[in-house]
């Protein structure tokens, strides 16, 4: 479950769309831009009645919360999403790449 605060030139967006497609490939497609950066943050978070009921467990049940906010190359926000989850429907990967300290 997630809930999504995009820019205004995504109105005309057909959002069975974005389950074909990665929200950054839309964003950068109608904006001419680029996503350059993201910060995400993941916490858990006791399910209130509602988002209980949305995704089918028990109020008062652990969830995850993921936020992520992501900026285009001019530095202008183009998203800020808050995500729902169920923990026992998550893995959390995290790959990286380092630039070599050696010169070479």
């Amino acid at each position: 479950l997630g809930r999504s605060h995009l820019p205004a030139e995504l109105a005309s967006v057909v959002w069975t769309e974005v389950e074909h497609q990665p929200i950054y490939s839309i964003l950068e497609s109608i904006t001419g831009m680029a996503v350059t950066r993201a910060d995400l943050a993941i916490r858990a978070q006791e399910a209130d009645k509602h988002l209980a009921s949305a995704l089918h467990i028990k109020r008062g049940a652990a969830l995850l919360v993921m936020e992520r906010t992501s900026w285009f190359a001019d530095g202008r926000c183009c998203d800020r999403t808050t995500f729902y989850i169920r923990p026992e429907r998550y893995a959390f990967v995290l790959s990286g790449v380092f630039k070599s300290t050696s010169g070479r």
